[in-house]
């Protein structure tokens, strides 16, 4: 498997986790999450990370800050537009929950972009060598 499809596949899985913990920090508690919207939502944002990477052929660095802002922005967009897509109608969505878990996601993509700074490439944030 290539590089590319590595970093495409790692970038997904940190999204669905971002965006579960995004819902699970939103709620306060493991009960207060709607499970089933969090799973719909996680997966539509993975759906979105895919294309993004698709888009993202070849990857351009502008240097760390950049990519890890860069990162933490997709993240947002991707948490937002799989939790809004969860929805059946768009009256339907509970934008305070979808802002909510959307900002969380991002703050925990900075977080994993941080800690993942020593394991990849050096002066970028990714997990894949």
């Amino acid at each position: 498997m290539s590089t590319y499809a590595l970093r495409v596949m790692d970038r997904a899985a940190r999204t669905a986790l971002q965006v579960v913990l995004g819902y699970f920090m939103a709620a306060g508690t493991v009960g207060g999450v709607d499970w089933g919207t969090a799973a719909l939502a996680a997966a539509l944002a993975v759906a979105v990370s895919v294309l993004q990477g698709l888009v993202d052929l070849p990857t351009m660095h502008l240097g760390y800050a950049a990519d890890v802002a860069g990162r933490a922005l997709r993240t947002f967009a991707q948490a937002a537009l799989g939790s809004v897509g969860a929805a059946a109608i768009l009256t339907d969505v509970a934008w305070g929950t979808v802002l909510s878990a959307a900002a969380l996601a991002a703050l925990t993509s900075v977080v994993t972009s941080l800690v993942a700074t020593p394991i990849g490439p050096r002066g970028t944030p990714e997990l894949v060598r």
